[in-house]
């Protein structure tokens, strides 16, 4: 008796067609039997269908066979033509094979047996976890090949994905938990937290430590923290003596003067019990315990602070190094508030630079509301503003209005040729917003009749969504994000002139 072992026999397809309905579909095997003529698939009409199949093989006989599947839309056109290549086998049903050998490789085969080796535990299932280097391989699409071999030396059908490989900074790494404990560490997760406002990638903390219970003398301190990616960091750890009192008052006479719009002079009282003073000032709409700026040491008042953000209210705090190397608790805030710069300046940047003529720079007043154009040159069009957007009303619009805040701006305009295709698409190419919430828009121009394929991937290389359209002059299209996670995403678009890759991040 035999039986067939069919290793392709249930395939998710997520197609989508800008703008149509998806109204039939049809497989064939092999050989094309013209538009139409294929083995019918019952859709529902819509602009995205999901295929569930389970294609009869019954007829086919043992070897490489070829599976093809296409749509058609509500304009009677048809997509193109999606094919896998699979192998029909007849086995004895009683005989089972012990794999023996896996191997892999990257875009060619270099022959049976000369891949890279998976070492494996040899048995009828086999289970392996490898981590394949990439170091060799450049940026762009690959395919990953791997295939097994049995005790008998008879080699399986190849496994194969298409991956995109491209360069990304690191994943961002959050400090999101802190906790404490004294001499005694009680495990994972249960020490004494201590408070943070938000993760952020460095922390500055300053806390206190509830020494009530313990034995005057010398104790041991332990911290460490939790990141965004559940991973615990290495133990700090400090002694201290724990003293019967605190070893010195805070200091008093804090004061500010001096004041400018970036620099102030911070004044405390010298006392002869505390060694030197340490200095802590931050915005006051900041937590002190984890921001600002601080210097330690300071022996006599006063000291300028430098590097202020002007317009802003600082609280300033100070301390005293004590006897024995203790510290005193803090004293403050007091508060003192920066000036803002008379003037500032306002710089406007063309990309390209031939690309049209700005109006608008030059030196303003805090809170001054300023007209801006960007009227392109012959042969050129406008696209958007780029930069300090966030000071202007329509980022969008070549005539806007900026409120000029209390630091220096520079805003730029970006222009396309309106003649030609270039050859670097970065001028025919606009994808807005990004970051994105639940949608995001791509414009394409100066399209010369031509298929373009957009693909919307992964971090892992796997496509999320795709429109195949054709581009006739200006073209815009859309993708919706609401239903994917937040992160980053690559966006791959190739037309018969040029191929781009582009970020895009999609945030909560």
């Amino acid at each position: 008796m035999k039986r067939l072992i069919i290793l392709l026999c249930v395939w998710l397809i997520h197609i989508g067609l800008s703008g149509q309905q998806i109204v039939g579909a049809e497989y064939f095997t092999d050989i094309d039997p013209g538009y139409g003529k294929g083995s019918s698939i019952p859709v529902t009409a819509g602009s995205l269908i999901e295929l569930d199949l389970q294609i009869p093989l019954e007829g086919l006989n043992a070897g490489l066979h070829t599976l093809y599947l296409r749509v058609k839309d509500n304009n009677d056109r048809w997509s193109q033509t999606l094919q896998r290549i699979f192998m029909l086998l007849p086995l004895p049903q009683e005989e089972k094979f012990h794999v023996s050998y896996l191997e892999y490789f990257f875009d060619e085969d270099p022959g049976f047996g000369k891949g890279n080796q998976i070492p494996i535990q040899p048995g009828v299932d086999v289970t392996a976890a490898v981590e394949i280097p990439l170091e060799i391989l450049s940026e762009g699409m690959h395919t990953l090949y791997m295939r097994a071999r049995d005790s008998n030396g008879s080699w399986g059908m190849i496994f194969s994905r298409t991956f995109l490989k491209f360069l990304v900074k690191e994943e961002e790494t959050l400090v999101e938990r802190l906790e404490y404990f004294i001499n005694t560490d009680p495990g994972f997760g249960k020490g004494t937290p201590v408070e943070l406002n938000n993760p952020k990638e460095k922390v500055m903390k300053y806390f206190v430590i509830d020494a009530e219970n313990l034995q005057p003398g010398k104790n041991r301190l332990y911290l460490r923290a939790l990141d965004n990616r559940g991973r615990w960091s290495l133990v700090y750890n400090t002694e201290f003596d724990v003293l019967q009192s605190l070893p010195c008052d805070p200091p008093a006479g804090l004061a500010a003067s001096g004041v400018t719009e970036t620099t102030a002079d911070l004044f405390w009282n010298v006392e002869e019990t505390a060694s030197a003073a340490d200095l802590l000032w931050v915005p006051a709409a900041l937590d002190y315990s984890e921001e600002g700026s601080f210097r330690g040491g300071l022996q006599n008042p006063p000291y300028s602070a430098d590097g202020l953000l002007q317009s802003t209210l600082y609280a300033y705090y100070a301390r005293y190094g004590c006897q024995d190397g203790q510290v005193s608790a803090w004293a403050g805030p007091l508060m003192f508030h920066t000036i803002p710069l008379s003037v500032n300046q306002l710089t406007l940047l063309a990309d390209p630079p031939e690309g049209g003529i700005l109006t608008g720079a030059g030196s303003y007043a805090y809170g001054q509301n300023i007209s801006i154009t960007a009227t392109p040159n012959t042969d050129y069009r406008f696209l958007y503003w780029s930069g300090d957007t966030i000071f202007l009303n329509d980022s969008e619009a070549d005539s806007a209005i900026l409120t000029m805040p209390a630091q220096s701006v520079t805003l730029t305009a970006h222009f396309r040729d309106a003649t030609g295709i270039y050859s670097n698409p970065e001028y025919n190419l606009k994808i807005y917003p990004n970051p994105t919430g639940s949608q995001f828009w791509i414009e394409l121009y100066n399209m010369d009749n031509q298929w373009i394929s957009i693909q919307l991937l992964n971090i892992q290389g796997h496509i999320i969504s795709e429109q195949l359209i054709r581009g006739v002059g200006d073209v815009k299209t859309s993708f919706s994000t609401y239903r994917l996670t937040p992160g980053l995403y690559m966006l791959l678009i190739k037309s018969e002139h040029w191929n781009a890759i582009r970020k895009v991040v999609v945030k909560d």
